[in-house]
């Protein structure tokens, strides 16, 4: 996935969460773990070979 597009879905899980929804399901109904999240939101380019 390329880092625009992970920019984006933190983005909008961003705006859900300060709307009331919190970053769990937010980041579930875009069909990712919380815990790429939170790995995308500290660096967005993909490290993995």
């Amino acid at each position: 996935m390329c880092s625009d597009l992970r920019a984006i879905c933190i983005e909008l899980i961003k705006e859900a969460n300060l709307n009331g929804c919190r970053k769990e399901i937010a980041s579930k109904d875009c069909g990712l773990c919380i815990k790429t999240i939170e790995r995308w939101e500290k660096n967005l380019i993909d490290l993995r070979n």
